[in-house]
């Protein structure tokens, strides 16, 4: 399995950090999200209710994902993110896009054009809390961050 491909499979990531790191390079450092022991949540004196919850932990898989050229981003409060039948994507955590409102956004809103700087793709990383946005002239690189 590729580190794409694992990093898309996990269940839920955190976004740790998003920075610009040089002219149009931008870094995200996401973590994988680890379902915790059950515990049992007092809403009230007279309702408990069973959860597990999900969290970052020393053991959790962290990946640095690398956009070495890039046209726009934007990051959403996943809360406010909907999804919408109209777009075509894959992928699971880190999607492809071949057809998005950001893709049409960011032809409405900037310069780039196919000819100019050249095709770019939307790329999409869904985390808890965060979504995030891209639209790239090159596919992403992916790295386990050993780091932390």
């Amino acid at each position: 399995m590729t580190v794409r491909e694992t990093l898309d499979s996990h269940d839920s990531l955190f976004l740790e950090e998003l920075c610009e790191t040089a002219e149009r390079v931008l870094r995200i450092l996401v973590a994988e999200g680890k379902i915790q022991d059950q515990i049992v949540c007092q809403l009230s004196d007279e309702i408990q209710v069973p959860a597990r919850p999900v969290e970052v932990t020393p053991d959790s898989m962290r990946y640095r994902i690398v956009f070495s050229d890039y046209v726009a981003y934007a990051v959403r409060d996943e809360s406010y993110a909907s999804p919408d039948s109209s777009e075509s994507f894959i992928g699971n955590r880190l999607r492809t896009y071949s057809k998005s409102h950001f893709l049409t956004f960011t032809q409405v809103s900037t310069l780039a054009r196919s000819w100019y700087p050249g095709p770019y793709v939307h790329y999409q990383l869904v985390c808890v809390d965060h979504v995030i946005d891209v639209a790239a002239l090159e596919e992403p690189i992916i790295h386990l961050d050993q780091s932390t």
